[in-house]
């Protein structure tokens, strides 16, 4: 008899197991199993040939809950032109693996956050993304079944919360409240609840990316175990902050032209930014789980921002 499975571990993926999951879905039988290095915390990813994606939830109910919700979003997200690979078969009987499992087509590319791009250089990436976000806000409406997902959580943190915990003195807290405050007033009354992805950081993004040399392309976006419910303007502020105004060009391209958007935007993010300062950094995981990256981003965006609207929301 097999010992438990311990928690948040990644099952067995033998030759035999993918055997078994090739027949029950009619997949080609020949299918090897290579596992590719970790990115994200719910899942072990596994190539099945060169076309194929075999994703393992780890052994933790919440997980087994967003890779249940994921195969609920990604047929209807394929629906409204979200690019995002096409998921060929889900099962969480526990019947072949103790976890569920999900086999997709494969976006033939890079990770864009392991490839350490400059803003600039991956910027009609972000602009995509960004039409791909707006898609999704304004494609999804509460009906059926995604109208039971839960709110999506969101990262927020006020100056005075870092304050009391002692990260800085009340000079910063005073700067950090006098530029958000600045922010709301620009950012107009709009609170629209979306349809969100959640996890919009540049580990879920895959680039076609030859060499230094040559300009990155858009290929998919990936990861919808966070997405659910919530401000659309929060969903849009995960992302570094140098990506914003490619991000939100993109999005006011396809969702229409809002002149607050920027400012909803950037209120969001200085306050993520703040909430990620005070988690202790995760080595081996993505650059969002990197807080004084995520800090230092912040102020390099306000020293390259000499002109331009965006110079107004810049901290100062």
């Amino acid at each position: 008899m097999n010992a438990p499975l311990e928690r948040y571990a990644v099952p067995t993926v033998n030759k035999e197991t993918v055997r078994l999951i090739a027949s029950r879905f009619d997949l080609p039988l020949e299918l090897l199993a290579e596992r590719l290095p970790d990115v994200g915390i719910n899942n072990a990813i596994f190539t099945l040939g060169e076309n194929l994606i075999l994703r393992v939830a780890r052994n933790d109910p919440e997980i087994f809950a967003s890779v249940r919700k994921e195969a609920l979003v990604v047929p209807l997200a394929r629906q409204i032109g979200v690019i995002t690979p096409e998921l060929l078969a889900f099962d969480d009987s526990l019947e072949l693996l103790p976890t569920p499992y999900g086999v997709f087509n494969r976006a033939i590319g890079q990770t864009l956050g392991l490839l350490d791009l400059k803003p600039s250089s991956a910027a009609n990436v972000w602009r995509e993304v960004g039409r791909n976000v707006a898609r999704l806000h304004t494609g999804i409406d509460d009906q059926g079944a995604v109208a039971a997902l839960p709110d999506a959580s969101v990262e927020s943190a006020h100056p005075e919360d870092l304050e009391i915990a002692g990260y800085f003195s009340k000079t910063e807290a005073d700067w950090f409240t006098t530029w958000l405050e600045r922010l709301d007033g620009l950012s107009g009354s709009s609170t629209a609840r979306r349809f969100v992805h959640a996890d919009l950081q540049a580990t879920n993004i895959i680039v076609s990316h030859r060499s230094r040399e040559d300009a990155a392309s858009f290929v998919a976006l990936l990861d919808w175990g966070a997405s659910g419910w919530g401000n659309s303007a929060a969903d849009l502020a995960g992302v570094p902050t140098r990506t914003l105004p490619y991000v939100v060009d993109g999005y006011n391209e396809v969702a229409g032209m809002d002149e607050c958007l920027a400012a909803r935007v950037m209120a969001c993010h200085v306050r993520a930014t703040l909430a990620s300062a005070m988690r202790r950094p995760k080595p081996g995981q993505s650059w969002a789980e990197r807080p004084l990256s995520r800090l230092i981003d912040l102020f390099r965006f306000g020293l390259e921002q000499q002109a331009g609207a965006w110079q107004l929301l810049a901290p100062r």
